[in-house]
């Protein structure tokens, strides 16, 4: 109790406001930042795994107790150290948390002037760009093509190619004017909330923010939802399982830590690439979502057959499971960004990773008993059906949340 309600209390409001923070540096990068930052404390467990291992089991003991379908170490000069080592590793989470305080800065403001002034870039009809500086008092009239993209329940996720409005990006947030074309060559105004996000091209591609309430109205929200749950699931089952279970085939502690060892190696350069691949729009929200859940669903359905196979073999499905689970902050902390913008992020961030909180609540209920009854076969193959379940929403979804 002590662990889940510290570590949710430290956790939760670090990892929102940092994501706010990075996307306020990132702009265009926002989501190779994400991925980057995110893998910090992965990379940092490879140094954990080998710090316990060393200290706690010296001597590469084996698992020597058998309770049930799960193997422990019960030898004295094993378990003793085990408080020592959990001090050892708080003080130092305390020192990187410190020194990780000291480096944090102000983003930068880009020079935006005010929220009633902003600059817009006219596409006009020689091709040639033109700035209009224009207060929301006085919306301006002229020729010349703007784009206009509006947000609905259904098309942020997509990677769409419809054209997209393009602001000067002066800033994080400011009040804008919605401007949509008109026939006859002149522009109506209205005011709106809007968040600079640049995309790939170094234009800012001006995303809507909306109200909490509006992203419950969203099939985007409810796809990521979803998908927080399927994998929360999932990294539960490897998180505590993957060692466990393949003690029962594989007597080697070092081996199966030397997999610990490079789970953050891949799930790191996963999150990157992912995260790059996403700014550079050759990736949409859903295509991650579902490359994501389908990886994990084929990986889980084989996790019960792959220690029996050979060590290599098991060792090869961690790590692609590690990677295909690695993108659940790289896609729920970009994801929320780029869908629902910046106003409401942590507040509409936290709606989201609720999925994973749930998952969770149920894993604590349902996993032990499932693997006493079932076995660890069933409960793998509880994991693979999930994620099916919830990748067929996710592929199909966009044909569901059609306006009337």
């Amino acid at each position: 109790m002590l662990m889940g309600v510290g570590s949710g209390l430290g956790l939760g409001p670090t990892i929102c406001i940092a994501f706010m923070y990075i996307n306020g540096w990132g702009g265009k990068h926002g989501g190779l930042l994400v991925g980057t930052s995110t893998s910090a404390p992965t990379f940092l467990s490879i140094a954990q795994n080998q710090i316990i291992t060393a200290y706690v089991n010296p001597k590469n003991l084996q698992a020597d107790a058998l309770v049930g379908v799960r193997a422990y170490f019960s030898q004295p000069e094993v378990l003793e150290r085990v408080p020592e080592i959990v001090l050892i590793l708080g003080v130092m989470g305390l020192i990187l948390q410190i020194v990780g305080y000291s480096l944090v800065s102000d983003p930068p403001t880009g020079g935006y002037k005010s929220s009633s002034e902003a600059e817009v870039e006219l596409g006009c009809n020689d091709n040639s760009k033109t700035k209009s500086t224009y207060s929301d008092q006085s919306p301006p009239n002229g020729k010349g093509t703007i784009y206009h993209q509006d947000f609905n329940s259904k098309s942020n996720l997509v990677n769409k190619e419809e054209p997209t409005k393009h602001y000067e990006a002066n800033s994080l947030k400011a009040d804008r004017f919605d401007l949509t074309s008109q026939s006859n060559g002149q522009h109506q105004g209205k005011k709106v909330i809007l968040d600079d996000a640049p995309n790939s091209n170094g234009q800012s591609q001006v995303v809507k923010s909306v109200t909490p309430l509006e992203a419950l109205k969203s099939g985007d929200f409810y796809a990521l939802w979803l998908f927080g749950v399927a994998l929360g699931y999932a990294l539960i089952l490897k998180n505590n399982y993957y060692k466990q279970f393949g003690l029962l085939y594989i007597n080697n502690d070092l081996f199966l830590t030397m997999v610990g060892s490079l789970i953050p190696v891949f799930a790191s350069a996963a999150r990157v690439v992912l995260g790059t691949l996403i700014d550079r729009d050759i990736f949409s929200i859903q295509d991650t979502l579902v490359i994501s859940l389908g990886a994990n669903a084929f990986l889980t359905a084989f996790w019960f057959l792959a220690p029996q196979v050979s060590d290599i073999a098991y060792m090869v499905l961690i790590l692609l499971l590690a990677s295909a689970h690695a993108m659940v902050h790289t896609i729920v902390g970009t994801g929320v960004i780029k869908l629902f913008g910046n106003d409401y992020f942590t507040l509409i961030y936290g709606m989201v990773y609720s999925g994973g909180c749930i998952a969770a609540i149920i894993s604590a209920v349902v996993v032990t008993p499932l693997l006493e009854t079932l076995g660890w076969f069933w409960l793998f193959a509880s994991c693979s059906i999930l994620s099916v379940i919830v990748l067929v929403y996710t592929a199909v979804y966009d044909l569901c949340f059609i306006k009337k």
